[in-house]
């Protein structure tokens, strides 16, 4: 396709002006369909499918180009307390919904430079440079979700480590 696009854009011109306007707006929408899949096909691989946010690896490499400001940066490592007994109980289509809420609650109180990501499971980390990341956290946790005729309270343990310079995330996750 390619090198038909360049063939076709070097054709004379003085035989068919309308030929060549249509190659060139053809040329024109493939590249931009091309250009649209490599956006869409990079978010497909860096986004759970189940919750929308950033998958585990691109969560990482989100933290390796983080810049971190002379403040550091804040990392939150959360586990959701208990949540097995939610999909046993209820079945994996209500535990899923609740990692989707729980997913889109972290989202709603992260500043937009703030990094969240699904670690694995039922497991999240955020980093954020925001003071009061362990406020906006418990907030999320502090109303009942519900799915369905289901309420759950929705518990969570948060570790928090305060970083300066390169984040090793092998070693806060440990």
């Amino acid at each position: 396709v390619v090198a038909w696009l360049v063939l076709a854009s070097h054709a004379p011109t003085t035989s068919n002006p309308w030929g060549y306007l249509l190659v060139q707006t053809l040329a024109v929408g493939v590249a931009s369909l091309v250009a649209l899949a490599v956006v869409l096909e990079r978010r497909v691989h860096r986004t759970d499918s189940l919750t929308g946010i950033l998958t585990r690896r691109a969560g990482l490499e989100e933290l390796q180009h983080l810049k971190v400001s002379e403040a550091g940066t804040t990392l939150a490592f959360i586990d959701l307390r208990h949540f097995k007994e939610v999909n046993d109980q209820y079945g994996h289509s209500v535990g899923d919904e609740v990692l989707t809420v729980v997913a889109k609650r972290l989202g709603n109180v992260l500043r937009q430079s703030d990094v969240l990501f699904r670690f694995g499971g039922d497991e999240f980390i955020v980093a954020s440079q925001a003071p009061d990341l362990e406020t906006r956290l418990r907030k999320v946790f502090s109303e009942p979700v519900k799915i369905k005729q289901v309420v759950l309270q929705v518990e969570a343990r948060i570790g928090l480590q305060h970083e300066r310079g390169k984040i090793d995330i092998d070693a806060i996750v440990k």
